[in-house]
């Protein structure tokens, strides 16, 4: 972030916390957390999180297909999934551009750890893409799961 003593932890019980911008909002609505710029941002970012129902530990392989099924349900065909770490975890990214008019820029990160999943989209103009790149990838770095409590 571009100016790091200016800036926000969020901490979701039990599952995550996440460092943004001290101008930054959040807001939670039917279980997907909205963080944005309100004032100067070009998009937002949107978290929403599951449980994971799986006994075999989380593998890349896992997220990518996350990652998959997420394009496929939205009808995208993104050029490339990106296999990364993200909190420790296994993790995929992919962006998209929607021919809307105008066209929407989409991000997409898939993170899985052992019990946990979750998924962090960006959406913003696609000509204003590049405005708050650095800043939201600054923000998804910094989310850290939480020890789990039960």
């Amino acid at each position: 972030m571009s100016d790091r003593a200016a800036v926000s932890h969020h901490i979701w019980e039990g599952w995550f916390t996440i460092t943004t911008p001290s101008m930054w909002s959040q807001e939670e609505q039917n279980g997907v957390i909205l963080l944005c710029d309100d004032e100067h941002g070009a998009g937002a970012l949107q978290l929403s999180l599951a449980t994971r129902n799986k006994s075999e530990p989380a593998s890349p392989d896992e997220a990518e297909a996350l990652a998959r099924r997420f394009a496929s349900g939205c009808g995208w065909r993104p050029d490339s999934f990106e296999r990364i770490r993200l909190a420790g975890s296994a993790a995929c990214r992919f962006t998209y551009v929607e021919p809307t008019s105008p066209p929407t820029f989409w991000e997409v990160w898939k993170i899985v750890d052992d019990s946990r999943a979750a998924t962090i989209t960006y959406n913003c103009f696609a000509e204003d893409e590049p405005a708050e790149r650095e800043v939201r990838h600054s923000v998804v770095s910094s989310f850290r799961w939480l020890p789990r409590t039960d």
